[in-house]
């Protein structure tokens, strides 16, 4: 039944790209054969599609069936299971942190009575719950290949940055050797460094879990009370029952789904922040097509303020599309919004009289949609802004802790620091990429002119850094470099309390919109002007 649920998914249109999605995942999370990522999967997507008929069946069960409300349970389906998505993986991803910090703790006791890291992986792997052994086994198959084969082939499945920053230490002290400074192993003071960033994630997140608890349900709940409410209402006064069948009542309630569904899904960005996403292969042919090109280019230069604004954030966060690719998304998206929305806006016209007022009312709310569809990604992108940008201190402290791994090694390079920083960046990564490919015949100046484009304190710092090792030795050149790290790391878990709380608000308040917005629209609207009507009836008979 399994594989018969995991081929029907993945042939499916509708469930290929869902049934892929939580593949990958597993994937990165199960490092382990294929066969066992197939059954996962397959448990995974039954698990979702029990999820689903509830899901449906709560929205149906209160509620007439019609192509426009079909559709609206379509959407909210849809919605729901790729939150349940991101955060089931994200409830897994936090038990395999919480498993990490002990796999270190392992490590580092094992290690420091005989400093054999070799036998201290097994010993801890065979100690381990079963998600970490999993991965443990996989780092060290990994570390003897790239021992002896120059393999890396775990940097492309780590579940995130710690694991491959663990993945690296181990690594150094395989191919450099341990040493020693100030009496003290620069590995597992290394380690003690990475347990403190582990455990200050860890805090970030569980916080994070207790504030936004039930935010989410409580946004999304309004979806499902509004057939209850309409049916009430009806039952007790039946003369409301063509209100709620009228214009109003079904463009309210079109309304009232894209409220829920928007606040939802801000509640969840604000939650789990920015994910990064792999560039869709579909949108960088078409956009590399010489006539779709042409009408892009002609669109940006017609738009050029506006333009040259958003590829300046899109390189600030790092994102996977050039300008001409994200502008080819956002017409794609205003696209698929168009159809679906201009397929149960004409099932809603067809359920009313059919005016020519009506008429114009559904094509003006098409294409308002439709403009909204369009502009709501740029709205988005400055949100991630905001929230990618409060990385960067983090991103500094991972930096920090490689050259405070690497400074002290025998015959290490400037170009091998900046090619491991390189694997750890994100919103840097433009920076690190174009010093690798410059600093063999520019050297110091693409330091100088990093520093002059990233425009912030702590990363100029670091550049000043490599800078002064043209005239002496990198240890002595970075020396300050452990006191900026427990700094920057200090102010980060200020900066992450004031963030959090920030957030909270924002979300609470977010997420009582829609339940609000469904009171008064299905509640008490309705019955105010029943009531005004009841009182001008009765003032007539008078």
């Amino acid at each position: 039944m399994k594989n018969t649920v995991y081929k029907i998914s993945k042939k499916f249109y509708l469930t290929k790209q869902l049934t892929n999605n939580i593949e990958n995942r597993l994937r990165i999370f199960y490092p382990s054969n294929r066969s066992s990522i197939i059954n996962k999967t397959a448990e995974y997507l039954i698990g979702l599609y029990i999820t689903g008929i509830f899901i449906l069946a709560g929205l149906y069960v209160f509620s007439e069936i019609s192509v426009y409300y079909s559709v609206l349970a379509g959407i909210v389906i849809y919605v729901i299971f790729q939150e349940k998505l991101n955060e089931d993986f994200e409830k897994f991803e936090y038990r395999l942190l919480e498993q990490l910090l002990k796999f270190v703790e392992d490590i580092k006791f094992r290690f420091q009575f005989d400093g054999m890291l070799e036998q201290s992986l097994i010993d801890a792997i065979s100690d381990s719950d079963y998600e970490i052994s999993v991965h443990g086994q996989k780092i060290y198959e990994c570390l003897m290949e790239s021992y002896y084969h120059e393999k890396q082939e775990y940097i492309d499945i780590s579940p995130n940055h710690f694991f491959l920053n663990f993945y690296f230490l181990c690594e150094a002290v395989l191919l450099y050797g341990d040493k020693k400074e100030k009496g003290v192993s620069v590995f597992l003071k290394n380690l003690g460094y990475l347990k403190e960033e582990i455990n200050v994630e860890l805090l970030k997140r569980s916080k994070i879990k207790g504030n936004f608890l039930g935010l989410k349900a409580i946004s999304i709940i309004p979806l499902f009370a509004m057939g209850p409410i309409e049916k009430w209402a009806s039952y007790n006064i039946p003369e409301l029952k063509e209100s709620f069948q009228s214009e109003f009542g079904i463009f309210s309630t079109i309304f009232l789904c894209l409220v829920s569904i928007m606040a939802y899904k801000t509640v969840n960005l604000l939650k789990y922040g920015s994910k990064s996403k792999s560039p869709s292969g579909l949108i960088k042919t078409l956009a590399n097509m010489k006539w779709v090109k042409a009408i892009l280019r002609g669109y940006v230069n017609f738009n050029i303020k506006s333009s040259v604004s958003i590829n300046h954030i899109l390189q600030e966060v790092a994102y996977k599309y050039d300008i001409f690719e994200y502008t080819l998304r956002r017409f794609i998206v205003a696209g698929i919004t168009f159809v679906i929305t201009s397929v149960f806006m004409i099932s809603g016209y067809f359920a009313m009289s059919r005016t020519i007022f009506n008429l114009v009312i559904c094509i003006a709310f098409v294409l308002i949609i439709t403009f909204f569809a369009f502009h709501i990604s740029v709205w988005i992108l400055k949100i991630k802004k905001q929230l990618i940008l409060i990385e960067r201190e983090e991103e500094i402290v991972r930096f920090q802790n490689i050259i405070l791994m690497m400074m002290y090694m025998d015959k290490i390079t400037i170009e091998q620091i900046i090619s491991e920083m390189e694997r750890f960046a994100r919103v840097f990564k433009g920076l690190l990429e174009n010093i690798s490919d410059r600093y063999t015949y520019k050297g110091n100046e693409v330091f100088k002119e990093a520093k002059e484009k990233s425009g912030f304190r702590p990363f100029e710092r670091l550049m000043d850094g490599f800078i002064a090792c043209d005239d002496t030795y990198i240890y002595e050149a970075f020396d300050d470099l452990e006191k900026d790290r427990q700094y920057f790391l200090d102010r980060h878990k200020q900066e992450n309390e004031r963030i959090i709380e920030n957030k909270t608000v924002m979300a609470k308040t977010l997420s009582f919109v829609p339940l609000c917005a469904v009171i008064i629209i299905k509640l008490i609207i309705p019955f105010v002007i029943y009531g005004i009507n009841a009182l001008q009836t009765t003032d007539l008979i008078m």
